[in-house]
């Protein structure tokens, strides 16, 4: 299996599970399948904060477990 590429700040991920690794309460379920844009980093190695598209609140983010989440291709850089 191939390693995950590093996400950075702007990148466009897929919500493939919960927001944790651990089972127990809300997991965010309801949102697999539902498509983000990272927007920062915790300190800790693991958590993403990551913003979801259908989210009306654009101050509302989430910190996401990488596990969970499918980086979408990026745009080529114009020339």
């Amino acid at each position: 299996m191939t390693k995950p590429r590093k996400l950075v700040k702007g990148d466009r991920v897929k919500v493939t599970g919960g927001w944790g690794i651990k089972g127990g309460g809300s997991l965010g379920e309801h949102y697999i399948g539902c498509f983000a844009t990272v927007v920062g980093f915790t300190k800790m190695s693991m958590p993403i904060t990551i913003k979801l598209d259908e989210d009306i609140d654009t101050s509302y983010v989430f910190n996401w477990c990488r596990e969970n989440l499918r980086a979408l291709p990026r745009k080529a850089k114009a020339l």
